[in-house]
Parts: C-alpha cells; structure tokens; sequence
C-alpha cells in the first residue's frame, strides 16, 4: 500500500484543535461520532452556528474501500487524473458480484467465470496505483470462525480492572484527554511482550515441541519434554511452560474452559485435529509434570489460561499472532 503518509499525519497532528473549534461552535459536548465527522468536514465553516448539517456536504476521509461494482468508475476516473498513487489508503473488495444462489462454492465459481473481466482489470489497477486489492472468496469465514472471533474477543475482556492496559487506559482518560490518545496508550501497554503476546508463546513452544517429539500421542515422550523446558534445557531455556499458570484464575480458568470447548470443533473443521490432540495432552500433563519437578509433595495447582488454546485457535483461523497483544488491541 503506498499513500501520502505525511498528508495524513499533518491531519491528527491538529486533530484536539479541530475538536476544540467544532465544541466552541454547538456550545456543547460532542458524541464520538461527531467528534469523527465533524472533525473530517472538507469544510467546517458549514456548522458555525448550526445544530445539524442538512443537505449535501464533503468530507475528507481517511481511508477508502470499494466494492467490484463501483469501484470500475470510480477507478476510471482515478486514471483520468494522472496521478501515480493513491493520497489515501484505498482497497477493492471483489464480493458484490457474487450472487448468493447455489452454496457458496458454486456462487463463488460462477462469479469467477462471469465477472473475470472485471475482476483482472480491478487486480491490475490495483497493482499499478497501490491500492490493496481482496480477490473474490478473501476474507471469507465460516460461522464456526466467526463464531470463535466473537468468542475469544469477549473472553480477553480485561477482568478485574487491574490489567496493564485497563490500568494505562484509565490513567490517561483521568486527564480528560480525547479517546483516541487514552485507546492509544492502553494498545501501546500491550505492545510489551510482558503483557501482551501471551499467545504467540504459546504458539513458539508448541511449534518447538512438534518439532522435538516424534510421537506427539506418547504421554512419556511428551512429559520428558516438558520436564526439559522445566528444567531450562528446552525450547528458550527460561524454565518456563507458557500458557500454564495465572495471578488470579489459580485453579481453574474459565475462558480457557469454553475456549477449548470450541477449539476441538474448530480444529476439526480445519483439518488440524492432531495438533489439537497434542495442546490437550500437553495441558493434561503439565500439573503431573510440574508436580515431579517441584517435588512430590507439593500442593499447588497448576492450569492452563485462555492464552494456552488462544494462539492455536487464531491460526486455524488465519489471523497473524505475531501482531503482540492483538485481542485486546481490537477490544480496545
């Protein structure tokens, strides 16, 4: 994707002084989405001394997306310009055309065939001029999935109020500041791999031990294992096995408990029911094996939290773990 970055950081750089002068203007306080519009007005001036705007107005956006059956003019017309690149981050998202009819493959093959013209002059432009192109079928999900992305994002809400980002969140709000820079700061408190990326740990060392044990359904291969990373001669030799263990949820995690319910369901669909087999394993024998390397009388109890099948449930989805903190940025 190119675009005028600096276009686009000139306009927030002022964004709290926009906001200022649209307040000054209604004499009130302003809803987020006034805040938004107003604020992108190609023309402020048309709200001075008014409640409501009526009729046609312009507004500057920040970003484009088109669908396949506009997006031929209005790509046309883009041509005619002359300009080389795109001012605004613009994609195109092929799924317009697609007549919803006999079942999804059927619709989406006959979509392809009947609208192919289309379709190659819409990818070609978009390879020319940087705008991001969406084939048909991309970003397509299954009910399952979707089902899981609601799923997950509710059980990441942050509990207690305590966590980092609430925390960081709530700091910065107390100033009066708008919502975009508190949102910003509680995303960037999970920048930090102490708070967020949990998961993509998970993910590591599971990959590590996919790698290392030949049987992944031998429980004596697979604790042998796991008493290696414990005992620092594994994976990243921090003695630590991820996912396991939380400051709160000490001997049970709830959101880990209906996320793995779904997670089985999941891999299943997506062809991943091994790899399943080996986290359930994994979490079923880590509180012995932690047991014998603490010593066999200990008392303490061990489980997994939501973050142990959160990682794994993501990439039968198809969303990049390696954005740190990503679940709770998207809540944010």
């Amino acid at each position: 994707m190119v675009y005028d970055l600096e276009k686009i950081s000139a306009f927030y750089s002022d964004l709290s002084l926009r906001i200022a002068e649209v307040k000054n203007a209604l004499k009130r306080p302003l809803t987020l989405s006034e805040k938004i519009l107003y604020t992108h007005l190609y023309d402020r001036s048309v709200i001075m001394g008014k409640e409501r705007i009526t009729g046609y107005t312009g507004f500057l956006p920040d970003r484009l997306a088109m669908q396949d059956a506009t997006a031929q003019m209005a790509l046309l017309q883009f041509m005619m310009t002359g300009r080389q690149k795109s001012a605004l981050p613009a994609s195109v998202h092929c799924d317009h055309l697609i007549i919803s009819d006999l079942g999804a493959d059927q619709d989406l093959k006959r979509a392809k065939d009947k609208n192919s013209e289309v379709y190659e002059f819409l990818s070609s432009v978009c390879r020319k001029y940087g705008f991001n192109y969406w084939k048909p079928g991309a970003g397509s999900f299954t009910r399952l999935q979707a089902d899981l992305v609601d799923l997950a994002l509710v059980l990441h809400a942050e509990h207690g109020g305590g966590n980092n980002s609430t925390f960081t969140m709530r700091v910065t709000s107390s100033t009066e500041t708008d919502i975009y820079s508190a949102v910003t700061s509680a995303i960037g408190s999970l920048k930090g791999p102490l708070h967020g990326g949990a998961n993509l740990r998970v993910l590591d060392m599971m990959e590590n031990i996919k790698q290392n044990v030949k049987d992944w359904k031998d429980t004596g291969e697979v604790e042998n294992y796991l008493l290696k990373i414990l005992n620092r001669e594994a994976f990243d030799f921090s003695g630590k096995i991820y996912g396991v263990g939380h400051a709160v949820y000490t001997i049970s995690d709830p959101r880990a408990i209906l996320l793995k319910e779904k997670a089985r369901e999941l891999a299943a669909e997506s062809g991943k029911l091994d790899e399943y087999e080996l986290y359930s394993l994994v979490e079923e024998r880590t509180p012995e094996v932690f047991r014998k390397f603490k010593g066999e009388q200990t008392s303490k109890v061990v489980c997994i939290n939501v973050d142990f099948y959160s990682g794994f449930v993501y990439s039968c989805i198809g969303i990049d773990c390696n954005r740190k903190g990503a679940d709770k940025s998207i809540l944010w």
